[in-house]
């Protein structure tokens, strides 16, 4: 009898599995791996343990974003929660979103008060909310340029006057890398920007739903806020990173 070896991955919460193996691992000891799967077949693989570095050890651009979040705020796609946990120690009124389960579930073991497993899309906020952060390069889950302007439309109705988003990005169009190149030109070939990507997380035998994922250059992200009542108010880059403050209009 044949034995059938072609089945794939079970689809589940890969990412937030991988948060918690991490965490009971020690979070520190780069055991455990983060494994980025692109639609084309690329795979890239990184520690998942920086997901739980200290403030300490945070790229510059995100400990000056973190000093400028103020009132309450929105912690968007929060992960293991250490933005969160930041800003708790600062006396900051903090809710950590995540549509991770499991991811949440780290956030409230490592002491993250206030939680809500949701996709900001599908979040329904009972306040309205000072600061909005999207650091460690979450401005990349606004999924596309017409998503995206919708996504921070709706982040708009629960924003008070006035309120900021405080965000980091990479530039896809910031690299001479083949492997990149590539992938560009095939999205544009399809219509889509070179920035746009189709991924998925793997961890171990699962694998999460594919997502989109968006690396705009700053003038593509100024034509996505274009339609919607935020602006940008200041810009900051490394490399190929970028760090954006926008402000919400009265």
């Amino acid at each position: 009898m044949n034995e059938d070896r072609t089945a794939g991955p079970e689809v589940g919460d890969a990412f937030g599995q991988m948060l918690l193996d991490c965490l009971e691992d020690g979070g520190v000891d780069g055991s455990v791996l983060q494994i980025v799967e692109r639609s084309d077949g690329l795979i890239e693989v990184s520690p998942a343990a920086h997901y739980f570095a200290p403030f300490e050890q945070w790229r510059p651009i995100d400990q000056w974003l973190i000093s400028c979040a103020a009132g309450r705020t929105l912690d968007i796609g929060c992960g293991t929660g250490r933005h969160s946990l930041e800003l708790q120690s600062r006396g900051i009124e903090v809710i950590a979103l995540d549509n991770s389960p499991r991811a949440i579930e780290v956030c409230r073991r490592l002491g993250v008060r206030d939680t809500v497993v949701a996709a900001i899309g599908s979040y329904r906020a009972a306040n309205r909310f000072d600061s909005f952060l999207m650091i460690g390069n979450n401005i990349g889950l606004l999924e596309s340029p017409s998503q995206g302007s919708y996504l921070l439309k709706q982040m708009a109705r629960y924003a008070l006057p006035g309120a900021r988003l405080l965000g980091t990005f990479l530039d896809a169009s910031d690299t001479e890398e083949p492997r990149y190149l590539s992938y560009h030109d095939l999205n544009r070939s399809q219509g889509r920007r070179a920035g746009q990507m189709t991924l998925r997380i793997r961890h171990e035998r699962t694998a999460s739903p594919w997502f989109e994922y968006y690396m705009p250059s700053l003038d593509e992200l100024q034509e996505m806020i274009a339609p919607t009542q935020w602006r940008l108010e200041e810009h900051r880059a490394e490399g190929a990173t970028h760090a954006v403050i926008l402000r919400s209009g009265d």
